[in-house]
């Protein structure tokens, strides 16, 4: 097949068995086409350009035996399977696998990358025995969905598995530390509220469908599931899974300029990154930030525990300049929330812009669809012809 085929055999198979059980009307509308090429393409170019390489550089990733645990549609897996040795991504929706298997295609993975749908009980499991001797664990953008116990048995059972110099790698999980919730509810301190307050406070969320499953759930239900919507993490989980002093296991703590790139440093991560400095929080400084990226990796000697402590002071001494600069932080709020006149305009220009581009893709994407299904109709006649031709 040409690449445009196979292209459109990825969208067909997206269409069909992950995009049909969303919400129609949001498929079609301009914010749905966006959400269809975020998860299609954009998660994928984000996770090559910064993901990937960022790992690459603390990681010896072409002899790595990798197991990506709730891998989706296989976005960042396929990047990865290109430099390491082997890959192994598992998910526990068969949809997702089909759509990561059609991407494999597309993308011309190559024969050392496998796809595999789990049951949930039997995930953690399986990443366990599923390759012959793994060294490196992903969890790309899935620990905020697990519950806390789960949370402890995953880090702890994949840390003891792992051989010396193998790692743990965490990416896109937010800190429950900072104080807004861009995650799941898109609100403000959202995610610090008792349980007893979320499903009536849910309501206010700019996110309809969040909104109204929190208001049909029982009492039962409802506090695991306020966790599979997304719930952030800190360093509390890996301290406690952990039996090791973190700063002598962080290899890479997220500050690095791939990271900041990929999640740019925001208002709360900077008064939380403040506090931590002034408090003088034993943690490494990478759990200041509001999103999460982490590589903890098993050090094979006291020389490499050693180095992975230096590594983490020179980072906090690195944050400390930054942040006990009062001028520079002064400075930055001003701008962040008291912008002046022309800042405003010029934003109001950008909004105006990203509106056309959105109306004018899913203009693309209607042209698009009108082509793919003529297409079909050719293809449908000319069988017809051939039938026709041949009877």
């Amino acid at each position: 097949m040409t690449e445009q085929a196979i292209k459109n055999h990825l969208e067909k198979v997206a269409f069909e068995k992950l995009f049909s059980t969303w919400d129609q009307d949001f498929v079609n509308s301009p914010k749905g086409a966006e959400a269809v090429d975020e998860v299609l393409y954009q998660r994928q170019k984000r996770a090559e350009t910064y993901a990937i390489k960022w790992m690459n550089q603390f990681l010896p990733l072409r002899d790595a035996a990798v197991v990506e645990v709730g891998c989706g549609t296989g976005a960042a897996s396929i990047p990865l399977a290109r430099i390491c040795k082997r890959l192994v991504g598992l998910d526990i929706d068969p949809n997702s696998i089909e759509v990561a298997k059609a991407r494999a295609e597309y993308c011309g993975a190559r024969d050392n990358v496998e796809f595999l749908t789990v049951a949930p009980e039997q995930l953690l499991e399986k990443a366990l025995v599923c390759l012959d001797r793994a060294n490196v664990f992903v969890l790309y953008a899935v620990l905020e969905h697990l519950t806390p116990t789960e949370r402890l048995h995953y880090l702890q059972a994949m840390w003891q598995a792992l051989p010396e110099g193998g790692a743990i790698v965490v990416i896109e999980t937010p800190n429950r530390l900072t104080w807004e919730d861009k995650h799941t509810a898109y609100m403000d301190f959202f995610h610090m509220l008792p349980d007893e307050y979320v499903r009536a406070y849910a309501e206010r969320s700019p996110r309809p469908h969040f909104a109204e499953t929190m208001k049909r759930l029982d009492e039962v239900s409802f506090r695991e599931s306020r966790y599979r919507w997304g719930l952030g993490a800190s360093f509390h989980e890996f301290e406690l899974a952990f039996s090791e002093d973190l700063n002598e296991i962080v290899v890479a703590d997220g500050l690095e300029s791939e990271m900041t790139n990929m999640f740019p440093i925001e208002a709360d991560e900077l008064a939380l990154r403040q506090y931590f400095v002034r408090r003088g929080v034993a943690q490494p400084i990478g759990f200041s930030r509001a999103v999460l990226n982490l590589i903890l990796r098993k050090p094979s000697s006291a020389t490499e525990r050693q180095a992975n402590v230096t590594y983490n002071e020179r980072s906090l001494a690195r944050e400390r300049a930054k942040c006990l600069h009062s001028g520079t932080w002064y400075n930055w709020m001003r701008q962040r929330f008291f912008p002046n006149p022309e800042t405003t305009a010029l934003m109001a220009e950008l909004k105006h812009a990203r509106q056309m581009a959105n109306d004018r893709y899913l203009a693309i994407q209607q042209m698009d669809q009108m082509l793919h299904q003529r297409d079909v109709e050719i293809a449908e006649l000319n069988a017809k012809l051939r039938d026709v031709a041949s009877g």
